[in-house]
């Protein structure tokens, strides 16, 4: 606890009042000596220097008594993490185990993370009272958000004093990638309600799938589905039935390069693409598939890259958010090649890799032996990141020159971009094209696609 006084208002206009005085008293024995007259200043002495006294034995009982500040204490509730862009709530408990009551503000210290929109609480606090300071946060950034002393302005007794009472408190939340989207996905899901989020289910038709078990003819059943040996000994159809096949692995090779910082809102392309990744890897999960992970390029606490081998269970979720939340874009170019050596030497059952990226058409020289590389025991996902601001440039009617010439160089562009997709597609790589905001809802119908497919 640390504690510093501020002389407040009234001291000082208490003080101001006895300097007047003193003024006026050296005015009039100034006046009183050029005029060579005698006067009778005595109740003005007695004035002048009797609020100065009473105001000093005041002042400094007002100051010698803190007995009852350091009976001030003070803690938060706040959750263990919140999400990125998610509004969350704290609370602070001001605690009085005075025997006097006791006036304050309070403030606090909340992190550089996040965005608050507080001002100094004023509370009334009666002897072995409690009161609270609530308001609300929006985290912006990823990391460790540390949240710092609480502070608290006292008036003294007599109020000529302000105390700053400053708390020593550390109160640490983790801000994770947002999450919300899983507890969307959880409710649509639940609902049938899918396509909400822009993710289509189709019934499963059984090609590269696993047997489940026989069942009777049902209108819709291809004739592939029809076991004749059944059909034959009960003489009537019967079809087989399949699911998808369990204890595949997915593994995200995460791009962490500087492409990744590029914003079109107040999330980062690498902020949208980790919540896609954490929806991708929930459904994965629900499917009983294994899911791991691989940096490249990262900024992390320590500086070094991070990894995951792909593992079953919906507790790798937890093991996700807590490897990735303070993960951050550096300032250097992606490479490519090196992260696909890196991978490779640590898993070689074959997996979904499934990278996220910001490539342009003059990204294939370095892009193409690393994808090439990964092919040998993979089966890759390439997710291309397009601006949204191109869209919006497409979209806009052309009313003028420099409006048609931006068209026109917008569309050469995306034509090339485009065309290393393409490049790509024809080699046998699953390629997507999305903007960061409907990234989650791409990623999840090519997973599923590939599952039904069997190509997996």
């Amino acid at each position: 606890m640390i504690i510093r006084p501020k002389p407040s208002k009234r001291l000082l206009q208490w003080l101001s009042i006895a300097v007047v005085l003193a003024f006026v008293l050296a005015i009039y024995r100034f006046y009183a000596s050029w005029q060579d007259q005698a006067i009778d200043d005595q109740l003005l002495v007695f004035a002048c220097f009797g609020l100065l006294l009473i105001t000093s034995i005041i002042a400094l009982i007002d100051l010698i008594n803190t007995n009852y500040l350091k009976q001030l204490s003070a803690r938060r509730q706040l959750p263990n993490n919140i999400a990125s862009g998610a509004l969350s709530h704290i609370k602070v408990l001001i605690s009085n185990q005075s025997d006097r009551s006791i006036e304050l503000q309070v403030y606090d210290h909340f992190p550089e993370l996040v965005d608050a929109a507080v001002e100094a609480h004023q509370l009334n606090l009666a002897p072995q009272q409690e009161g609270e300071l609530q308001y609300a946060v929006r985290a912006h950034t990823r990391g460790d958000a540390i949240f710092g002393d609480i502070q608290l302005i006292v008036e003294s007794p007599f109020k000529f004093w302000q105390w700053s009472v400053r708390l020593h408190q550390q109160d640490i939340i983790k801000i994770y990638p947002n999450f919300t989207q899983i507890n969307h996905f959880n409710m649509l899901a639940g609902e049938h309600n899918l396509a909400d989020m822009g993710v289509h289910l189709q019934q499963l038709r059984g090609q590269g799938m696993e047997f489940h078990q026989l069942r009777d003819y049902r209108k819709g059943d291809s004739l592939r589905q029809l076991d004749w040996g059944a059909t034959s000994r009960r003489q009537k159809l019967i079809s087989r039935e399949y699911q998808e096949e369990k204890d595949q692995q997915i593994i995200f090779l995460i791009d962490c390069g500087k492409r990744m910082r590029t914003k079109d809102d107040h999330l980062s392309h690498f902020d949208h693409t980790l919540n896609a990744l954490l929806l991708l890897a929930y459904v994965a999960l629900k499917q009983e598939d294994a899911v791991g992970f691989q940096t490249f390029g990262a900024q992390t606490t320590n500086g070094t890259n991070r990894g995951v081998l792909p593992i079953k269970g919906q507790q790798q979720i937890n093991l996700l958010l807590n490897q990735l939340y303070d993960v951050h874009p550096t300032l250097t170019a992606s490479d490519y090649l090196l992260a696909a050596q890196d991978l490779i030497s640590k898993t070689k059952k074959r997996a979904l890799v499934v990278l996220v990226s910001n490539m342009r058409d003059d990204d294939l020289p370095e892009l193409e032996p690393a994808i090439k590389l990964l092919q040998k025991h993979h089966l890759v996902l390439l997710a291309n990141l397009r601006e949204a601001v191109f869209d919006k440039i497409l979209d806009k009617p052309i009313e003028e020159f420099n409006q048609a010439a931006l068209h026109a160089e917008t569309e050469l562009f995306l034509e090339k971009r485009q065309g290393l997709l393409d490049y790509f597609t024809a080699k046998g790589v699953v390629t997507v094209d999305s903007t960061p905001q409907q990234l989650p809802a791409h990623l999840v119908n090519q997973y599923l696609n590939i599952k039904r497919s069997g190509r997996l």
